[in-house]
């Protein structure tokens, strides 16, 4: 399965996500492959200093990481897309609206709690995204995928 993480700038839940996935690919031989794209094009800047740290606590790098502009490519590679709030859901539906890639809401596999953007946030948004971030991935992982993750 080719799953495409969406958020705004490509900066931090996205490439967050994107990487987790990938790394729980290979930990536990799971079928998927994830890729990462924005919906504002922030010219391939690297994922901030507090993002690059959050990925390292959930094991994973994402310093080689620079934004990426989603585009139609990238929608009709994907079997599915996960977006990270309902702003990103109605962008695609009116920038990118020719496609039939099935779209998700990621906060909906994770109680639907949301998960906030803690781009130029203090530590307590990154807590809460990483925290939440996490909760929707599992979820996704184990009605997607039907596997556990501890």
């Amino acid at each position: 399965m080719n799953v495409l993480f969406i958020c705004t700038g490509n900066l931090c839940r996205s490439p967050v996500a994107e990487a987790v996935v990938n790394s729980w690919a290979g930990a536990f031989g799971l079928d998927v492959s994830a890729r990462s794209g924005g919906t504002m094009d922030m010219k391939r800047r690297p994922c901030p200093a507090p993002i690059q740290r959050m990925a390292r606590r959930l094991g994973t790098d994402v310093s080689g990481h620079r934004t990426h502009k989603v585009t139609l490519d990238d929608l009709r590679w994907a079997d599915q897309i996960l977006v990270m709030d309902p702003t990103h859901l109605t962008w695609l539906m009116d920038n990118l609206p020719d496609h039939d890639t099935p779209i998700d809401v990621l906060a909906t596999y994770g109680g639907n709690l949301g998960i906030p953007d803690p781009y130029k946030k203090g530590m307590f948004a990154h807590w809460l995204t990483r925290r939440r971030l996490v909760a929707a991935l599992k979820g996704w992982a184990q009605q997607r995928l039907r596997v556990t993750i501890p």
